[in-house]
């Protein structure tokens, strides 16, 4: 078994330097977000898409469903046919769904 100092010298409990491409917080704590608030650089999509996201929204909606339904038949579809097939060809639904 390894003692303390051999464990130090491996895994430092402290990391005060850090290196030039790394990104952390400074022990002020202080976090600059506008970088991450901004809207898309392409005009187009900055004034379609809202930089909020709206969680009162429906998910399972009837697109979902119709969609869900189509592609999993298809897959399930192409499935069945390499099945059958003599020289069959092993494709996931996950590929299909690609």
């Amino acid at each position: 078994m390894a003692s303390q100092t051999e464990k130090d010298v491996h895994y430092p409990l402290e990391k005060n330097d850090f290196d030039l491409n790394e990104k952390g917080l400074q022990a002020d704590g202080d976090i600059d977000l506008k970088e991450e608030q901004e809207n898309s650089p392409i005009e187009a999509v900055a004034a379609a898409v809202p930089i909020t996201d709206d969680p009162t929204l429906p998910v399972i909606t009837f697109r979902f469903w119709l969609l869900s339904f189509i592609f999993t038949a298809l897959g399930a579809v192409i499935q069945q046919y390499y099945f059958f097939r003599t020289v069959s060809g092993n494709y996931s639904i996950f590929f299909v769904n690609l």
